[in-house]
């Protein structure tokens, strides 16, 4: 509002006037009283010529401020917010919901309709889509284990790791009192990739060591070539945990908001982590003595196993030779 409007909804004293043996009191009435009076409020004075209001605007009387309306899309709306009980599943109830909301659009009017704002089931299913999908790479790689030692007992070693050290996780996780939720699925899903190394080592270096025993003259008894071929890498296993560990030790110092999102992730991530160096340690010794230690290993690699060494070998046999640039490139 301009100055010369703010004035003119005021009332002005001017003075006072005596003659006839009477004293008269002087005032400027402007303060507004109705909408005739806002009509009449000068907005501005342009050539010794004052602009009305009326001039320049429709004035009348409008709407009382609206409470507890709302909007979509810029258009009037009714929202409602649905929120579930305690320990119960949230996929569960939405679908549900959705399935009523579905069922009452048919009797409403038809320029009614309903539309979804936000749906907290999303959060869930992406991320039990991302665990399904790690799951998947996890099997990948124990195919691709398969296709170069072509022995189907080593891949059945390697994939067993995968769910025991997850159901072990989650019995930890449980213990903890950590309840899933997007973030400890999400500390799942990247654990998935890595709770199957521990038990690809062991699984490996037992059967690089049976097959060796094999070949000799005089070898061993199988089961104690599991035992010491085990206990070769058990260190090298346990220290690649802590190792992990201390990375992700940094996640536990956050605080507030970000400390109570990234704590849990964490938390399901070196769980499952620390099961899978546990599975790695007892299952997978005992699944190698049973499947691998009474069964003939060929002692040469499969075809694709050759192939790979054909072409790593003079990158490794570069790498060996110059060092520093290498080094230098890296």
């Amino acid at each position: 509002m301009t100055n010369a409007a703010k004035g003119a909804n005021s009332n002005a004293p001017g003075g006072f006037l005596i003659g006839g043996g009477q004293e008269l009191l002087v005032r400027g009435i402007g303060q507004v009283k109705s909408i005739a009076d806002l009509q009449q409020s000068v907005v501005k004075v342009q050539d010794g010529k004052p602009i009305l209001l009326k001039d320049v605007a429709e004035v009348k009387t409008g709407a009382a401020l609206k409470r507890g309306d709302a909007s979509f899309n810029g258009q009037l709306a009714v929202v409602m917010m649905i929120n579930k009980q305690p320990d119960v599943d949230t996929p569960t109830v939405t679908k549900a919901v959705e399935a009523v909301l579905q069922s009452l659009q048919a009797t409403f009017p038809p320029d009614v309709q309903v539309a979804r704002t936000f749906r907290q089931s999303n959060f869930i299913d992406t991320a039990i889509g991302n665990v399904s999908s790690s799951l998947i790479q996890g099997i990948i790689v124990s195919v691709i284990m398969l296709l170069f030692l072509m022995n189907w007992r080593t891949a059945v070693i390697t994939l067993s790791a995968i769910p025991l050290s997850l159901l072990i996780g989650l019995m930890f996780m449980k213990a903890f009192g950590l309840g899933i939720n997007t973030m400890t699925l999400g500390g799942l899903v990247v654990a998935i990739g890595s709770v199957v190394d521990d038990s690809i080592v062991d699984m490996e270096n037992c059967y690089r060591g049976l097959r060796t025993n094999q070949a000799q003259g005089n070898p061993k008894h199988p089961f104690e070539v599991v035992y010491e071929t085990s206990v070769q890498v058990r260190l090298a296993v346990i220290f690649s945990t802590v190792i992990i560990v201390v990375v992700f030790a940094p996640i536990f110092s956050l605080t507030g908001v970000e400390g109570n999102i990234f704590a849990p992730m964490g938390w399901a991530y070196l769980l499952s982590i620390c099961a899978s160096t546990l599975v790695a340690m007892t299952l997978s010794p005992a699944l190698c003595a049973i499947l691998l230690a009474n069964q003939t290993l060929p002692q040469e690699g499969t075809f694709i196993s050759r192939w790979a060494e054909r072409l790593y070998r003079p990158l490794l046999n570069l790498s060996l030779r110059s060092p520093q640039i290498i080094l230098g490139a890296v």
